[in-house]
């Protein structure tokens, strides 16, 4: 027969390969039970108590988690345009206050788009007045 060509599935052999010896099932029982007996008995488990400190560890931690990042967006806020968007807020409240909603949309879309000099510009083109010295 060539390599090449695969059997028929009718010349297949019949059994799958798997066989078991006489009496193997015979007995296994017993014998798994005996060896299981033979093992040595575990030792018994202490329990230590449970104290303040172990009640109190997930908060701890989850306050501590808490205080890392309150302190790492500080710490970008810093060192990283944090006067920037100091502007952007209060240029935004004086926007709420002195502009109607519909220059709220139209700044908070154009904002995302643009840079602080364009957004500053196109809104004294368009009427508002804007008073950098309060800021």
């Amino acid at each position: 027969m060539d390599k090449g060509k695969k059997k028929p599935h009718n010349e297949w052999p019949k059994s799958n390969g798997m066989t078991v010896p006489e009496g193997f099932f015979e007995g296994l029982e017993e014998q798994v039970m005996a060896r299981i007996d033979a093992l040595p008995a575990p030792a018994p488990v202490v329990i230590p108590p449970v104290t303040f400190w172990h009640r109190i560890r997930p908060y701890t931690y989850l306050a501590a988690m808490f205080t890392g990042i309150w302190l790492m967006l500080n710490m970008f806020t810093l060192f990283g345009g944090g006067a920037e968007a100091v502007v952007d807020q209060h240029s935004l409240a004086d926007l709420t206050s002195s502009a109607s909603n519909a220059y709220l949309s139209d700044y908070i879309e154009y904002s995302s788009a643009t840079g602080d000099y364009d957004l500053y510009n196109n809104l004294y083109e368009s009427g508002i007045d804007i008073d950098f010295e309060n800021f």
